[in-house]
């Protein structure tokens, strides 16, 4: 019926999600990437316990400064989110770096056995080497 004051009004119904909520949330978005289960289940907790402390930080925000911090669910969201980007960005470039460590100790390996082969192949020329030396 007035369409002027629903456009310029915005209304703040966020509830505060249930810690067995936000587990499940968690749970069920990290059985999409590899986890050990004893990990899983740390990192979900650490997510829950990030929500819940921005919340009470938010609370004292709204104390001591008079201004809203809203933390929604879709905040929440974020937080699963960003830490699984930064966990496959985590993993690749550990990936890398062990490829590169692996391809360097091939390098080694391949040019002690071209040292230990010339060596051998010295090891007859040696006398000829001296005479020509003196």
């Amino acid at each position: 019926m007035n369409p002027s004051l629903v456009n310029c009004c915005t209304m703040d119904w966020y509830d505060k999600w249930p810690k067995e909520a936000l587990l499940r949330v968690a749970n069920t978005y990290f059985t999409q990437v590899d986890f050990d289960e004893a990990l899983k289940s740390s990192v979900t907790m650490a997510c829950v316990s990030i929500h819940n402390s921005v919340s009470v930080a938010a609370q004292q925000f709204w104390q001591q400064m008079r201004r809203y911090y809203h933390v929604t669910p879709s905040k929440y969201l974020e937080l699963i989110h960003g830490f699984s980007d930064l966990l496959k960005r985590k993993r690749k470039g550990i990936l890398n770096s062990r490829n590169r460590f692996a391809n360097g100790l091939l390098k080694l390996s391949e040019a002690s056995s071209m040292v230990g082969e010339m060596q051998e192949e010295l090891v007859p020329l040696g006398p000829q080497i001296e005479q020509k030396t003196k």
